[in-house]
């Protein structure tokens, strides 16, 4: 409800002012009920809350001198206003957490503040990653180097469309393949290990084993392939 009371003048008669009287303890008690709504509260004061227990602690309601016309709209939802100078991490809590498969990053968007602008602006995963100097994908980057081995985690390094798997050393440099600590340089070391790993060693080292030895052939590699165990 809103306020019923009007100004009574002195053209108003006794009753009329009776009346008046009468709506404005109505409203005094909307008030102080919390049944009285207004649809427009114009004031130059700040506005204090008791809260539920009558003491010394109030909590009040003021607005920094305006230089132009504002509006401040509340949203259609519950919950509690979050202020600039509280450092507490209450507003994300609460929120669901997402894991890294659950993300898009070219959709999923992170907040930032812009130091310059002094202002926060949204910002998405993919962006945020690209302007560190890192990948969003692997194919963006046309020279890539590790910076540590490649773990494949039990998974496979393949091809598509039958396409070969090339290996190519710089300048002469050979493709080496490893499994412990030690270079096959002789002919039993080689025909050990071959025996070991099904016969999966391959070479081409005529400068390094007998001639007449054979191994398996790689098609494409003119240079040696050293076989580290």
């Amino acid at each position: 409800m809103a306020l019923t009371a009007s100004q009574v003048t002195t053209n108003n008669s006794l009753e009329q002012f009776r009346q008046e009287f009468n709506n404005l303890q109505s409203d005094v008690r909307g008030l102080e009920s919390g049944t009285v709504s207004f649809s427009t509260v114009a004031t130059n004061l700040q506005i204090i809350f008791e809260g539920t227990t009558a003491d010394d602690n109030e909590t009040t309601l003021g607005v920094i001198d305006p230089t132009a016309d504002r509006t401040i709209n509340l949203p259609n939802a519950s919950g509690t206003v979050f202020l600039q100078e509280d450092t507490s991490n209450a507003i994300i809590t609460g929120k669901t957490t997402i894991t890294s498969g659950n993300i898009v990053p070219a959709n999923d968007e992170l907040i930032l503040s812009d130091a310059d602008a002094g202002t926060l602006k949204r910002v998405t995963v993919n962006n945020l990653i690209s302007s560190a100097g890192g990948l969003t994908a692997v194919s963006a980057d046309s020279t890539p180097q590790l910076g540590g081995d490649l773990d494949v985690n039990g998974n496979d390094i393949v091809s598509v469309s039958n396409g070969n798997i090339n290996l190519l050393p710089n300048g002469s440099g050979k493709p080496v393949v490893l499994k412990n600590s030690y270079p096959i340089s002789s002919k039993s070391s080689a025909e050990s290990e071959r025996s070991n790993l099904n016969n999966t060693l391959i070479s081409d080292v005529p400068t390094l084993l007998p001639a007449k030895k054979t191994f398996n052939a790689v098609a494409g590699f003119s240079s040696a392939i050293f076989l580290v165990m």
